[in-house]
């Protein structure tokens, strides 16, 4: 899983840094967080990241849609913005999930993102 690069577009600490320690915990090696309303869509870009976790800004929702990696959205409050890509096919391979979640709950879509299996933890 060292080869795997995940990034987490999320502003609130507490839930980055819980997300950040179960991807260490499943060994990932390279975990990156970026705040939601900071950082830039240059940065998502250069990171090529094999999955992106991300509390979805509309600041960074085009640089997002480019990195052409599976996506998990979280705590998206209107559906309407994740209801439009998907009938305009833009968005292909992403799940939702609200957070806190159970670990449970992220490993099963982090597998079915991946295509891999976790270690038992």
């Amino acid at each position: 899983m060292s080869s795997s690069h995940i990034l987490i577009i999320e502003d609130r600490p507490v839930y980055a840094a819980s997300l950040m320690a179960q991807f260490m915990k499943w060994g990932f090696q390279s975990v990156k967080i970026i705040a939601a309303r900071g950082g830039s869509g240059d940065e998502i870009a250069r990171l090529k990241p094999s999955l992106i976790l991300a509390n979805l800004d509309l600041k960074h929702s085009a640089a997002v849609l480019k990195a052409g990696c599976p996506v998990i959205f979280f705590k998206i409050h209107d559906g309407s913005l994740v209801n439009y890509l998907q009938s305009a096919s833009i968005l292909k391979n992403y799940s939702r999930i609200d957070l806190p979640c159970l670990s449970e709950e992220l490993e099963e879509r982090v597998e079915m993102a991946l295509g891999i299996r976790l270690p038992v933890s």
